[in-house]
């Protein structure tokens, strides 16, 4: 029952009635706009969120062949766990008469979309009780609710949507779990006063250690770097948290239980997926540190990389703001739990030499307090430098309201645009070609929309949809004259085509990513780097033989696409 009662009291639930409002209507913003995003944001941020994980779906579903599968999946370094929670996601939709995968891959970021609004309502409420202030704690509830990333990533059907989500989820339930000291008093459940992590004198619970132990546990299943963030909290629960030496190393053993029971239970299920026994953390470790395959095959960054790429997106305004805070954060605040978890693993990924953005993205709610430990006066009895200050004063100022307008317009655009073409149209495809047909892509250069960095996408394919690639228009006509079935052509120009051997009336553009005239306008080449693609609908003519098959040139040729 300690729990319970310290659950309801470090979050303010029981105490503060404006406070329990206040958190309620933010986090019901929050769940409209992961709600939202969840629905609308069917692309990918980066390629392994759907072939580390969607594929994988696919495979179990009998969808996508094993021999089509990334490298990463015949070499078993890539956990199940994440595929098994959409695997069976999947089978509860098709079992209620769901067959489309476009909605199939809406369940998978609802159920990533739920796990990252528990966590960020659970943030919200650690508020209560790492902040003194209500302008610093109302300041991170709606940070935490508007921030334009929160919603997109935590609907993301990637490896650090899901960690990123049950790493805050521990950091909350063992702050929220746990007593703290009272105005400088020792720990205890029944005080009046309001609990202040910044008191020290915080005293943890079996379960609690238990409890955060489990989402720790689960944070490393869906992402092995997360053990760098973890290891992080535990040397902070061990050298500031204010537990005693022996108490700390009991409860860091029950956390460590705790941790260790998902690994097991992964390990049962990385059996199911891969067919065999298994261990995939060794794997990883072998293949990606040992072998060093990420820096051969993705190349290696500076130290400093990190710190200048965050910085040179278009909402640089922003994330130039935030990493002063991260900055501010981890200077003037050493001893914060925050500053242990974050510092840990940021430095641990800078010295790994491939780096990616998308590998912060597992600290990046626990990173939205930065805001607010740097910037928001309140509860710090150290005197503030005048620079900080003096950034806070200027909050009502144009420079503010800009940062603002940014942070609305990269909201809607992450809640709302889908940023990967080929899925816009093999959407397309799967509307209107429900039951299958056969698709050619028209020249040895051109691109497939259904192949991205030389792996093939078969999750989102109708049934019977066959995919073969032509060299050139005269292999097309061969088709056509061979053909007793209508088929579709895919090209990646936008200009005007007509197919050979058959009547203009015969060729029907039927989809397109840009209008034509956009390349009237293809300044410095810009199309070069974006993927578009122009659908063409081929009539066969009434003259085609009546058995239709594949003529023997093209028998070779394979359902993949080279890399562009």
């Amino acid at each position: 029952m300690a729990f319970l009662q310290n659950l309801q009291r470090n979050s303010g639930l029981a105490t503060d009635p404006d406070w329990r409002k206040f958190v309620v209507r933010w986090s019901l913003v929050s769940l409209l706009l992961i709600a939202i995003a969840a629905y609308f944001s069917y692309g990918f941020f980066q390629f392994d969120e759907h072939y580390q994980v969607v594929e994988l779906v696919g495979y179990k579903l009998g969808k996508t062949p094993k021999a089509e599968l990334a490298w990463e999946f015949h070499d078993h370094i890539r956990p199940w766990f994440q595929p098994a929670i959409y695997y069976a996601t999947a089978k509860a939709l098709i079992g209620l008469g769901v067959e489309n995968p476009f909605l199939l891959a809406t369940g998978f970021r609802a159920v990533s979309g739920l796990c990252g609004w528990l966590a960020v309502t659970a943030l919200m409420l650690t508020a209560y009780v790492i902040f003194r202030d209500n302008r610093q704690r109302r300041a991170a509830v709606v940070i935490l609710a508007l921030l334009w990333l929160i919603p997109y990533l935590a609907v993301r059907t990637s490896s650090e949507s899901l960690s990123c989500s049950f790493l805050s989820m521990g950091v909350a339930v063992l702050l929220l779990g746990s007593a703290f000291a009272r105005n400088g008093t020792s720990a205890r459940n029944d005080g009046a006063d309001e609990p202040s992590m910044a008191e020290g004198g915080m005293k943890i619970s079996p379960a609690v250690a238990l409890i955060a132990g489990l989402c720790f546990g689960l944070a490393f299943e869906f992402r092995f770097q997360i053990a760098f963030a973890v290891m992080g909290v535990m040397a902070w629960i061990l050298f500031r948290s204010g537990e005693s030496w022996r108490g700390a190393i009991g409860k860091l053993a029950l956390m460590s239980v705790g941790i260790a029971a998902p690994i097991v239970l992964g390990t049962l299920i990385d059996r199911w997926g891969y067919g065999e026994w298994t261990i995939v953390p060794w794997n990883y470790f072998r293949t990606d540190v040992l072998e060093g395959r990420p820096s051969v095959d993705g190349g290696a960054q500076p130290l400093w990389w990190y710190l200048v790429k965050m910085n040179s997106y278009p909402l640089a305004p922003i994330t130039f703001l935030w990493t002063v805070g991260m900055l501010v954060t981890w200077i003037r605040h050493p001893r914060h739990i925050v500053t242990w978890a974050t510092l840990a693993f940021f430095l641990a990924h800078s010295l790994v030499p491939h780096k990616e953005m998308r590998y912060l993205f597992p600290v990046m709610p626990l990173a939205t307090f930065f805001f607010v430990i740097a910037f928001v006066p309140g509860g710090d009895s150290r005197p503030r430098p005048a620079w900080l200050d003096a950034v806070w004063n200027r909050r009502r100022s144009w420079w503010a309201k800009a940062l603002i307008g940014v942070n609305a317009i990269g909201l809607i655009y992450a809640c709302s645009i889908t940023i990967e073409p080929s899925l816009t149209f093999q959407r397309y495809v799967y509307d209107h070609f429900p039951t299958g047909c056969t698709m050619y892509v028209l020249g040895k250069e051109t691109r497939s929309p259904f192949e991205n960095v030389g792996a093939t996408m078969f999750f989102y394919r109708p049934p019977n949809f066959v995919v073969h690639r032509l060299k050139d228009e005269k292999q097309l006509e061969s088709v056509v004259g061979s053909s007793s079935e209508n088929f579709l052509v895919v090209r990646d120009r936008l200009t005007q085509w007509t197919c050979p051997a058959t009547s203009p009336s015969d060729v029907q553009l039927v989809y397109t990513t840009y209008p034509h005239w956009v390349e009237k306008f293809n300044w410095f080449n810009w199309l070069a780097n974006s993927k578009r693609f122009s659908l063409y609908s081929i009539d066969v003519p009434s003259t085609a033989t009546a058995e239709s098959h594949l003529p023997e040139s093209l028998s070779s040729l394979s359902d993949t696409n080279p890399k562009r």
